[in-house]
């Protein structure tokens, strides 16, 4: 529940803050933190000051009705929540790209709530010798909580419409 003093707006990717509908849950009080990088900084895009007070664009997809409140829906971005850590699957995923013959990498969680992560790799040199150099390159540069517990080659990740991968696609393949 929010407190008096604390609002939350909706942005549904207009960059207009409004106060129902779905998008992106703002944030606006006296409560909201001041931003880890000056207000002026170029890469400050989540903290801000709107008609006096400061806001945080949360991240989380959100659905606000005048009537009915906040509810919040997922999240914009594929962060997820492990074992207490919270953990963006782009990172892994970068990761495993920067190892030779990697062509693609997809983190896919696994159960729910999320107990272990996935890693599926494609590509046309992808085979025992590049598993095993992804394996050393994410030790080397993730904490043991990011390290994916399995990982798999598919050679054509199945792609959306809009040319990004089908995680639901590929989290299928893992089941089956």
């Amino acid at each position: 529940m929010l407190k008096r003093d604390c609002h939350a707006l909706i942005d549904t990717g207009d960059g207009v803050f409004r106060d129902s509908g779905q998008g992106e849950v703002i944030l606006l009080g006296p409560q909201i933190a001041s931003g880890y990088l000056s207000a002026t900084h170029p890469n400050n895009t989540n903290f801000g000051v709107l008609d006096g007070h400061s806001y945080h664009r949360t991240g989380d997809l959100g659905r606000l009705c005048k009537n009915q409140g906040l509810t919040i829906r997922g999240r914009l971005d594929s962060q997820i929540k492990l074992n207490g850590f919270r953990i963006e699957l782009g990172e892994i995923e970068q990761c495993a790209l920067q190892v030779n013959g990697v062509g693609l990498a997809v983190v896919v969680p696994r159960g729910d709530p999320v107990r272990a992560l996935s890693l599926v790799l494609s590509g046309d040199a992808v085979n025992d010798r590049t598993i095993e150099a992804v394996r050393a390159s994410l030790a080397a540069k993730l904490p043991p909580y990011m390290r994916p517990t399995r990982i798999s080659v598919q050679q054509d990740l199945p792609l959306s419409l809009a040319g990004k991968v089908d995680r639901k696609q590929v989290e299928a393949f893992l089941e089956g």
